[in-house]
């Protein structure tokens, strides 16, 4: 199962621990606000909320927060990782994913400017 966090249908999680295993893909491409544009219209108290649910579920239930590095949040992936360990109650894997297109918000996209800017400068 797959969420950014913005919702957490109960009637949905309670079934997880009927089965052997499951896991829960939690999307979040970046810290407060970054998140929030990134998937808009998520409201981080709702991912803060839901993300402490998640961690209740049975301990059959893999966590697992991916997180599609891109030109919008090139600098919030350590935010991320450090309010996860700050709020994880038990383990949670960080699965960093590169976008690959469009090439415009491609995670090299910011580096290439800043290259450039510091050649015109120097």
């Amino acid at each position: 199962w797959t969420t950014n966090l913005t919702n957490w249908p109960d009637e949905f999680y309670d079934k997880l621990d009927f089965f052997d295993e499951s896991e829960v893909q939690m999307s979040i491409d970046g810290y407060e606000m970054t998140n929030s544009y990134v998937r808009y219209p998520t409201n981080w108290k709702a991912v803060e909320k839901n993300f402490a649910k998640a961690q209740q579920l049975t301990e059959k239930c893999l966590l697992k927060v991916y997180f599609v590095y891109q030109a919008w949040n090139v600098y919030d992936v350590t935010k991320v990782v450090r309010w996860i360990e700050r709020n994880q109650t038990r383990r949670v894997d960080f699965v960093p994913i590169f976008l690959e297109s469009p090439d415009y918000i491609h995670s090299c996209v910011w580096l290439l400017i800043l290259n450039t800017k510091v050649q015109y400068v120097t």
